[in-house]
């Protein structure tokens, strides 16, 4: 939260702040579709956005299924490093 500024906790993707736009729900959606982990590593700049040095993001989505079949929650870790 340091990092980016911004708690996402419980939010929609599409009520966040737009870091990673179309990446983003592209990750949540494959999760969702195909019910499996995703991970991922690339560099995140939010200079133009918020005035911010880049810096690498190592991320990981995890389904969550309450009833065992369908994806009801993303549950997703980010660690962040400077570059």
């Amino acid at each position: 939260m340091a990092r980016k500024r911004v708690d996402k906790t419980g939010k929609s993707i599409s009520a966040a702040p737009a870091f990673r736009d179309q990446t983003a729900l592209d990750e949540y959606t494959w999760v969702v579709e195909t019910k499996q982990p995703l991970a991922s590593r690339d560099i995140v700049d939010l200079d133009d956005l918020m005035g911010r040095l880049p810096f690498e993001q190592r991320l990981i989505r995890l389904p969550l299924l309450d009833d065992g079949e369908n994806v009801t929650h993303v549950v997703s870790l980010a660690t962040w490093d400077k570059l």
